[in-house]
């Protein structure tokens, strides 16, 4: 008679060969006959394996796997034991070039593989250190309730460090089974990812194999539910939604029901003390599709380290903000993400009743710039003339490039930043973006690009100010067209990528950063400052195929269809930040990574 055991999932009891429920489905460890077993599958306490690793208890259960706490032999030292079932040749060949892998990483906030094996031909076996302490799911059930925001950002910091560490190996590893219950806090408070028994070398674009197909509900991408292939944006979802369960005190919604049209509530709703940039930034990395989410840990991890130094004054970048509009910015001097300065936003002269006054369409000349009267910002002169729009050499929506004619024009030097954007609200009784919580921006964004508005509401603020929107030749014209040499640059400051320059992916915040910090040296030949990345821009043209005419339509300012945006953001890559580059976006869509500037005829 076969000795019977249960499923871990529902309960339902499973012969001893069975490695899937069939009340559930649910896949389970096989219980090959070689090893002494209990009733329950698991190896019976107290065996030894490979004549050095001694069974001492049953730690738990999950998927293909079970783990066990035991002893070195030959060590005299704890170790945790993890058995994998084999399932093929195929998958015992991963196992060994994988774990041969896994036994060479050392981080210090990771748990390491000292040794691995296979016994009998039956199970495949990883020896990792054994970690004492509590890990985050034991914690959550004593909690009973969502943890202090400070503390979750603090230990995701950490673990993006170590999901950086794995997926910038020279064969990148994915971890594959990020989840509070493998990340474990020691008793003297130090934060260890642990449980290495699922990760994978990442093979650009292959499948993941059967057995590598384990998942944890609530918190595994839904590429790894199917078994399409995961990449390092899918430690990232369970990254984000472990982060989420953390704060919410609520288990994730899985990605399978979010597919088929579950609705998971916004991290900020549940959460409103949280910063919306942490708040937002884990939202994103749930997103269901991969290209969605944050580009890197890394980049996830610069939003941590940026919330937690609003309180505390943390340095973060060795360029500085401008205080003063035209004044020379030193790139030796640090700037302090929490003192924020408003860029270019002299205060609006009061009337006697103490209501500001209308903004008068006027432009002053200053000596490194025009000063607006509408909206006291500083712009920049573009000289009309010829030039050529496109790119032959990239995507075929900057195809062909032609020569285009424009007006002479005057352009904001900077974005329009979040403290413009509420003087503008202030003056009008405008609606406020959703992300400021309230009729001001929090202190700490004050001088960072506005961004989730909505096509209408920056042609709003552009009327207010006597301004409009720049069309998509002016945009383009001002951000790369050198009439010094008659050339066209392919980003402002010229033809190479330079991660001094823009704030974007490569060597970017990892969020939107003040206006000016990358000013002068990213500026266009015309000293428009911050063209590309930190944020996308709208321009008042509807998106049509070139050539640009603006006698076709584009320019009508009630012309259907998607809008034209420029320049890219803080998550692009160097090659989407070329300022040929183009992109849409629904006139109605406010997104997080969305703001504008503003131009106007030259008087």
């Amino acid at each position: 008679m076969m000795s019977m055991r249960t499923c871990p999932n529902c309960g339902a009891p499973l012969t001893a060969e069975a490695r899937f429920c069939s009340a559930c489905g649910n896949g389970v460890a096989a219980s090959p006959l070689g090893l002494p077993r209990e009733p329950s599958g698991g190896i019976r306490r107290g065996t030894v394996l490979q004549d050095r690793y001694k069974l001492i208890n049953f730690l738990g259960e999950g998927g293909f796997s079970r783990v066990y706490g035991g002893v070195d032999l030959r060590l005299r030292t704890s170790c945790a034991i993890k058995e994998n079932s084999e399932f093929d040749q195929a998958a015992h060949t991963q196992f060994i070039a994988e774990a041969q892998l896994l036994a060479r990483l050392k981080h210090q906030h990771l748990t390491k593989v000292t040794d691995y094996f296979s016994d009998a031909g039956e199970s495949q076996f990883l020896v990792m250190e054994y970690v004492p302490g509590t890990d985050l799911e034991k914690m959550m059930e004593k909690q009973r309730g969502p943890l202090p925001w400070r503390t979750v950002a603090e230990w995701a910091a950490i673990v993006c460090d170590v999901m950086n560490y794995l997926h910038t190996q020279d064969t990148p590893i994915i971890h594959r089974d990020i989840k509070p219950a493998n990340l474990r806090l020691t008793p003297n408070g130090t934060l260890m990812v642990i449980d290495l028994g699922i990760a994978k070398v990442q093979k650009p674009g292959g499948v993941t194999n059967r057995a590598a197909q384990a998942y944890s509900g609530g918190y595994s991408p839904i590429e790894q539910y199917l078994g399409q292939g995961t990449d390092a944006r899918s430690d990232l979802y369970a990254l984000g939604a472990t982060l989420y369960h953390l704060l919410s005190g609520r288990m994730p919604i899985e990605a399978t029901s979010r597919m088929r049209g579950a609705t998971q509530r916004p991290l900020e709703q549940l959460r409103p003390d949280l910063p919306p940039l942490l708040a937002r930034a884990i939202d994103r990395a749930m997103a269901i599709e991969p290209e969605q989410r944050p580009p890197s840990a890394n980049a996830l991890a610069m939003v941590f380290d940026r919330v937690l130094g609003q309180e505390e004054a943390v340095v973060v970048k060795t360029i500085t903000t401008p205080t003063n509009v035209g004044q020379t910015r030193s790139p030796s001097q640090p700037r302090s993400i929490s003192q924020p300065n408003a860029i270019g936003t002299a205060p609006q002269t009061p009337t006697h009743s103490g209501v500001p006054a209308q903004p008068t369409p006027r432009a002053d000349a200053l000596l490194g710039g025009i000063i607006w009267r509408g909206d006291g910002r500083e712009m920049v002169r573009v000289a009309g003339g010829e030039w050529m729009m496109g790119d032959d050499d990239n995507d075929t929506d900057e195809q062909p490039t032609h020569l285009v004619d424009v007006a002479p024009f005057l352009l904001d030097r900077f974005p329009v930043s979040c403290a413009d954007y509420a003087r503008f609200t202030n003056d009008t009784n405008y609606r406020t973006p959703e992300y400021w919580n309230s009729a001001t921006p929090p202190s700490s964004i004050e001088d960072h690009p506005v961004v989730e508005v909505t096509l209408d509401d920056a042609r709003e603020y552009a009327r207010w100010a006597g301004k409009r929107l720049p069309t998509e030749a002016e945009w383009e014209k001002a951000a790369t067209w050198d009439a010094a040499s008659d050339s066209k640059r392919c980003y402002p400051w010229g033809d190479r990528w330079d991660s001094n320059c823009a704030n974007g992916r490569d060597g970017g915040a990892g969020g939107t950063i003040a206006i000016g910090a990358y000013s002068p040296i990213g500026d266009s030949p015309w000293g428009a400052a911050e063209m590309v990345g930190n944020v996308w821009e709208w321009t008042a043209s509807a998106y049509r195929r070139y050539p640009y005419n603006p006698n076709d339509g584009r320019e009508d300012p009630n012309a259907g269809g998607l809008r034209a945006t420029r320049g890219g953001s803080w998550s692009c890559s160097a090659e989407a930040l070329r300022a040929a580059n183009r992109n849409v976006a629904a006139a109605s869509h406010a997104d997080f990574e969305l703001g504008f500037r503003c131009a106007a005829d030259e008087e």
